[in-house]
């Protein structure tokens, strides 16, 4: 697609022709937040994706359902039937790739696991996406995104040496695991195309917050402390409270920057050397901090940033909204519904150049496109019309 501007400087999405994953359909078997973003970012890159819920799901669009169920079709499926169950294997017979997310096991009783959909396809890519896997002492355990990220060690180190760690507002290992996904489905679907099988995935949502550490935490050695991310007690790698009440973040640990950031601030030989001692680093944490608390947000970004020191406000998600560097990436998308009406929107971050990102439709209401998906699989008007009288569909 190409991007435009909008309104108060929004971007628009326009269709692109061949996008890289048409032609691949996907089976979104009633996933929650992990998986419907994972489906959301395949869609985003073309894929024909179909969201099969339960017939319970009703009328309803959350915000979640506007941003995540974007540009798929819907189905509903009550899947403890055996019509729904043989529905559910004539949709997998005819798909690339699917994805579900129930406990181990739940699958298998219902019939729409792996080793059964792959007798009808033997192409299919099948991901299990569960809380803490498909196997070991605690794989069935309920969770939701807080126990992921505390049990990971991530909150943890996330909140430093605050005691109790706060609760953090987004939902990390949601995000994380519906990106770690999309990942493994797309190497899954490239293996597919040149060797023309399929596989199973399994994947933890515990796993994928887990590896988030990494690039900072990833090593530990027998006798000796693990080594800690040495910017993280740094003055220079903090947050500053300024004039206006709003934040700053600080990262300038580039030598360079120091300096720059020190001559700035009148006190070149700050920037000479890191601070040798706690109490060092206590007098620079209070300079720095009187200091920026003498000017707006707005005044030190522009000063420091014609210096190349590393600053950037503190935003709130919705600020986040009206950062000028999103908006002119197309990060932040006008968008409609026939139903909810105009909204804004976080959109794709991948890009193809030169053509953009994908155009998609509407968030489905739950079963809209159930006649057309049945019609697809052979079924008659007065099957389909006995189906919902059974309340299969």
């Amino acid at each position: 697609m190409r991007i435009g501007a909008a309104a108060g400087g929004a971007a628009i999405e326009e269709p692109i022709m061949n996008p890289p994953l048409a032609g691949i359909r996907v089976l979104d078997i009633g996933t929650l937040t992990p998986g419907k973003f994972c489906t959301a970012m395949l869609a985003d890159m073309g894929a024909s994706v179909i969201r099969v819920e339960r017939p319970t799901a009703g009328g309803s669009l959350t915000d979640e359902d506007l941003v995540l169920n974007r540009g798929k079709k819907s189905i509903t499926l009550d899947l403890r039937a055996a019509a729904g169950q043989e529905i559910l294997r004539g949709l997998a017979e005819r798909s690339d790739a699917a994805l579900e997310s129930y406990r181990p096991g739940v699958v298998r009783r219902l019939g729409i696991d792996y080793d059964t959909l792959k007798d009808r396809n033997p192409r299919l890519v099948y991901c299990s996406l569960s809380g803490f896997g498909q196997d070991g002492p605690g794989a069935n355990r309920p969770g939701y995104d807080l126990q992921f990220v505390a049990a990971s060690g991530l909150l943890s180190a996330m909140a430093g040496t605050v005691r109790p760690p706060p609760v953090p507002d987004a939902y990390l290992s949601d995000a994380v695991s519906g990106l770690t996904a999309m990942v493994a489905i797309c190497a899954a679907l490239v293996r597919q195309r040149e060797a023309g099988v399929g596989c199973y995935i399994d994947l933890a949502m515990l796993d994928s917050v887990f590896s988030l550490l990494s690039v900072s935490h990833g090593v530990q050695r027998p006798g000796r402390a693990q080594e800690q991310p040495n910017p993280a007690a740094s003055p220079f790698y903090n947050v500053y409270e300024t004039a206006d009440g709003r934040y700053l973040a600080l990262g300038a640990i580039r030598p360079d920057s120091c300096k720059a950031l020190c001559r700035e601030l009148g006190r070149p030989e700050l920037g000479e050397r890191p601070p040798a001692n706690a109490v060092e680093r206590a007098e620079l944490f209070a300079f720095l901090s009187q200091t920026f608390s003498r000017a707006t947000a707005a005044e030190w970004i522009s000063r420091l940033s014609a210096l190349d020191v590393e600053i950037a406000p503190v935003n709130t998600p919705q600020e986040a909204f009206a950062d000028p560097q999103l908006l002119a990436r197309g990060l932040i998308v006008d968008a409609s519904h026939p139903r909810a009406g105009g909204f804004r929107r976080i959109g794709n971050p991948v890009r193809f150049l030169p053509e953009g990102k994908t155009a998609h439709s509407p968030a489905p209401i739950a079963g809209q496109d159930a006649d057309e998906l049945l019609r697809e699989l052979g079924y008659t008007s007065t099957a389909i019309e006995k189906l919902r009288e059974q309340r299969v569909i």
